[in-house]
């Protein structure tokens, strides 16, 4: 296994075992976590990972974000506002298990209707305010990113997939390996997605034509990255074009000294649903069994076409905008034109620069 330090440095490991760990919150709550730990000759402390911290309370999943912690006094409990926000940033609830409704995050809603005056001035000393008040209005909908809900699809026609009817299916009956240490966490991205309305478990009495293997690697943290392999059906499927720009000039346009609204759609393809006689073609295999997408899968040939397009669509009445895919960016020379579009998606700042 290869495993390296902050500094790139290799780390020899000689061995590794599941360990429980356990301790105990200032509330005296028993908190504890289950995971594996390596061994090596060339370290002599014991260090927790960040899923191991994540898991015992010790840090929430915004961490680093900087201003993701309020200053409060442990006699001072947090107000509403803040509990929104942390909980806006936090990923909604760690557990995506229908019958697990241990978290508070509230049924997802239908975006409420546009208020026809701003609750406070816009001026940057209000900022926080304005923060706090769009975090708690939108908590059902825009902010809402907890597991046990299904995700809303955009409207319009749905993916289509454009299969050469000479293409021979390709089938994969056995699974991709999953290394152990990453197995617990891949069930539970399997079982997030699929109360999400991303994917669905095949039918009982399917038979079995298309099938694709689902591969994990590993992202730059360590934890794993769960990809389905669909290059088998690209090789037979038609593009429906839509030509999206480079980062570079669009970053090129976006003019100085201005205010600027950052948003970034949460799941954007997967907000994009599947025609229903496509998603056969999407079964992919693991080790729990056969799943299949209902929305836009990432790595098929034309999702991002059928995104981009219909994302320019919705934009296309917005002025002093740029678009990146699911980023976008709205420039304002004034605060007067700050209430200029209406929210979409996930405001992450708006700062001067």
């Amino acid at each position: 296994m290869d495993m390296r330090a902050a500094n790139k440095n290799p780390i020899n490991i000689i061995g590794a075992f599941k360990a429980l760990i356990k301790g105990k919150s200032p509330g005296g709550e028993i908190v504890s976590s289950t995971c594996l730990v390596y061994v090596s000759d060339c370290v002599n402390d014991f260090f927790l990972s960040y899923d191991t911290m994540l898991d015992l309370g010790i840090v929430d999943r915004s961490f680093p974000t900087v201003g993701a912690c309020t200053q409060s006094t442990p006699d001072e409990p947090e107000t509403q506002e803040n509990q929104q926000y942390v909980r806006s940033i936090n990923s909604g609830c760690s557990s995506a298990q229908q019958g697990e409704h241990v978290c508070h995050c509230p049924q997802r809603e239908s975006i409420p209707q546009r208020p026809s005056l701003l609750p406070f001035a816009a001026i940057p000393g209000n900022n926080g305010k304005m923060r706090d008040w769009l975090l708690v209005r939108y908590s059902k909908s825009t902010f809402n990113t907890c597991p046990h809900w299904p995700l809303p699809c955009m409207t319009g026609p749905p993916v289509e997939m454009h299969v050469d009817e000479t293409a021979k299916p390709k089938t994969y009956h056995t699974a991709a390996p999953i290394p152990l240490h990453w197995q617990d966490q891949v069930l539970k991205d399997l079982e997030r997605d699929e109360a999400l309305g991303v994917i669905e478990k095949v039918p009982y009495g399917e038979p079995v034509t298309w099938c694709h293997r689902m591969v994990v690697t590993r992202k730059h943290d360590g934890s794993p990255r769960r990809t389905v392999d669909l290059s088998p059906l690209n090789r037979f499927c038609k593009r429906e074009t839509f030509s999206a720009e480079a980062p570079f000039p669009l970053a090129r346009r976006i003019p100085g000294k201005t205010w600027k609204t950052v948003t970034d759609a949460w799941n954007g393809y997967h907000s994009a649903p599947l025609r229903e006689s496509d998603r056969y073609l999407t079964t992919f295999i693991t080790s729990y069994g056969r799943w299949r997408y209902t929305r836009a899968p990432q790595g098929f040939l034309s999702s991002g076409d059928w995104y981009n397009r219909r994302f320019d669509a919705i934009l296309s009445h917005f002025e002093r905008k740029e678009r990146c895919v699911d980023n976008h960016v709205t420039t304002m020379t004034t605060w007067r034109h700050t209430g200029g579009g209406p929210l979409i998606f996930y405001p992450h700042a708006e700062q001067q620069g």
